[in-house]
């Protein structure tokens, strides 16, 4: 992939470790958990250092939007190693998110589900490329943090992914960084939520077609 070559870093360990369903050990002190469908996520680990992770992501959405939202595809991240082992930093380098549904999608989603433990690094993220999208707005609705550098969502709209297309955010350009509060006498454990928004026209057009069927 296009960012691949500048892992070669003296001193780093470099793994090539890819799931093809359910659980994977991310090193670091971190397990990624999803819950089925299995197939509809892939983790890869480019590079474990004692100060992050940096990993890939591939997903497929192929759910028809269910009261014009898409069921969301979710991973768990979940801390298996004491503080002392585990890095504070999860780093996605890019990923590979397919458009199966059927539906044109206008908007693109990321959001952290926490108790405040976890959250986008702002400025760390701002260059990550999210094209064909052309508006990114990092954002604390629930007012989380209190701190602009701090989000808890991501928000990608202004573009198009049709269906059957392919978007991939941060293959061109930056990483989204997601940084952890270890300090928690319990281990930490947040959620990482994405979901598309269907295209309105396509939408209604699906709708159409489900009427013609059902009256069928």
């Amino acid at each position: 992939m296009a960012k691949r070559g500048r892992l070669a870093i003296a001193g780093v360990m470099t793994v090539c470790a890819v799931a093809a369903a359910g659980t994977i050990d991310l090193g670091g002190g971190w397990l990624a958990s999803w819950p089925a469908p299995h197939g509809s996520i892939d983790i890869r680990v480019d590079q474990v250092t004692p100060e992050f992770v940096k990993i890939e992501i591939s997903k497929d959405f192929y759910d028809p939007p269910v009261g014009g939202i898409f069921p969301p595809r979710v991973i768990d991240f979940i801390q298996n190693k004491p503080d002392g082992q585990t890095v504070p930093r999860l780093i996605i380098l890019d990923e590979t998110i397919t458009n199966l549904t059927g539906v044109d999608w206008t908007d693109y989603h990321w959001t952290v589900l926490n108790q405040g433990d976890a959250w986008f690094n702002v400025p760390l993220s701002a260059a990550f490329d999210v094209a064909p999208f052309t508006v990114k707005v990092f954002s604390d609705p629930a007012n989380v943090f209190g701190d602009p550098n701090k989000a808890t969502d991501l928000d990608a709209s202004s573009g198009l992914v049709p269906a059957f297309g392919t978007f991939w955010p941060g293959h061109a350009a930056g990483e989204l960084v997601i940084d952890v509060d270890l300090t928690p006498t319990v281990p930490v454990s947040f959620t990482f939520k994405q979901f598309p928004t269907p295209e309105p026209a396509s939408l209604l057009l699906l709708g159409v077609g489900a009427l013609v069927v059902r009256r069928r």
